[in-house]
């Protein structure tokens, strides 16, 4: 089915907005990423460079944070990059780069037991992370509560994908702690929400 508008919306992912007028015909079924698999397999996946950036789409748009999509109360927070030694603590993780990771880097270990750790001000949080065929697990507590745990592992190779892995914390400042369980792990940025 084709429906057809003529006025501005405004479309509500993961506690941010996006302002779209869509003055043709919106096309069914949801927005499809990049398929890396082919590309990761004959690299290794460790160089993800330049050239790779120019033929892949950078998936921030296409991977909403789908645990919110609508909540209009939510307010973003300042984005944490996970290789901000300035503000990310890490035991065993490796800076990684490439034009696929949001601000073109990102964290990997191949540790387990291996942790990060940052503050931030908010009551939820969303980690954007990579899944694939060798990715793994890894769990996210949050003021020392109860970890919540992230399963990484798919198919195929994909990029800042979003997890929410807490909500409904009180206002204020919070520490997350991220450890990896079963290596591979690969966290790119995290961003937290002050919903009401």
């Amino acid at each position: 089915m084709r429906r057809r508008f003529g006025l501005a919306m405004v479309l509500v992912f993961g506690c941010s907005s996006t302002s779209t007028s869509l003055d043709g015909p919106v096309p069914d079924g949801p927005a499809t990423q990049p398929d890396s698999s082919t590309w990761e397999a004959s690299s290794g996946r460790r160089d993800l460079g330049a050239d790779m950036a120019r033929d892949l789409l950078v998936p921030d748009a296409v991977q909403p944070d789908t645990k919110r999509p609508f909540d209009l109360s939510c307010t973003a927070g300042a984005e944490i990059e996970a290789e901000d030694s300035g503000q990310v603590h890490t035991t065993s993780w490796g800076v990684v780069t490439g034009g696929v990771l949001h601000n073109g880097q990102g964290l990997e270990t191949g540790t387990a037991g291996a942790t990060l750790s940052f503050s931030f001000v908010g009551t939820d949080l969303t980690v954007y992370h990579e899944t694939g065929p060798n990715r793994g697990i890894f769990t996210v507590s949050v003021d020392s509560g109860v970890p919540a745990s992230v399963n990484t592992t798919t198919s195929s190779f994909t990029f800042q994908v979003a997890a929410v892995v807490a909500s409904g914390l009180s206002p204020g400042t919070h520490t997350a702690v991220i450890t990896c369980q079963s290596p591979y792990c690969s966290v790119d940025y995290f961003v937290p929400h002050t919903c009401n």
